[in-house]
């Protein structure tokens, strides 16, 4: 996946050292291009297209529809390689696929994958338990942010929910970076609100960068 240019990476990063000066929060941004394969979606898709063929096939044949210089071996033949296609076209674009995956499962995957880079980057390794995961699926166009037990001791789901909304917002306009930086901030104000002061240790328990995953 395509990374952010060195000015774009600096800001997000400088957004996070702000927080992380100013809060005990410790954030972490994780930016996955997909949380699953769904080859799920290439199979539906497949199965589709042998009933639609399938079906127009038996219908075209009892309507005398298809020509008598077209065998059933060649018109057999044709659809195969239509369907063969498609198929392709599907195995190799995650767009394609995700068209023929239920919103349900799209969100349970992106979930899985969020708690999977959670607990892979060790976002619970903190004095305070305040440790905060951004987890951005661009393909799903969904963002997870997962705090830690001392972050959802007194931060509520309900009060990510703005923030969430600016990075999907980012990413369907192709800003991500921007909308990030705002995310960061915004994330910022919720710790002060909630009073998460600056820790007294100097010390950066969890590394400021951006994590990748293709």
């Amino acid at each position: 996946m395509k990374k952010f240019n060195k000015e774009e990476e600096e800001k997000i990063l400088k957004a996070i050292r702000d927080l992380e000066k100013n809060t005990s929060g410790e954030f972490v941004p994780y930016i996955a291009n997909k949380s699953d394969d769904y080859d799920e979606g290439t199979w539906f898709l497949a199965t589709i297209l042998a009933l639609i063929i399938f079906a127009f096939t038996a219908v075209a044949s009892y309507l005398w529809l298809i020509p008598a210089r077209i065998t059933f071996f060649e018109l057999g033949l044709y659809s195969l390689i239509l369907m063969a296609f498609s198929i392709l076209l599907a195995k190799f674009s995650i767009p394609v696929r995700l068209l023929f995956v239920p919103l349900d499962k799209k969100y349970e995957r992106v979930v899985s994958a969020g708690e999977t880079a959670f607990l892979e980057e060790e976002i619970f390794k903190t004095d305070n338990r305040t440790g905060i995961l951004l987890y951005i699926s661009v393909a799903e166009k969904q963002v997870l942010i997962m705090g830690d037990s001392g972050i959802n001791s007194q931060v509520k789901f309900e009060d990510w929910k703005e923030i969430v909304e600016i990075v999907v917002e980012g990413i369907k306009r192709k800003d991500l970076a921007n909308s990030m930086v705002k995310a960061i901030q915004k994330s910022e104000t919720l710790l002060k609100e909630h009073r998460f002061p600056a820790s007294e240790s100097p010390d950066n328990e969890i590394s400021d960068r951006i994590r990748y995953r293709s």
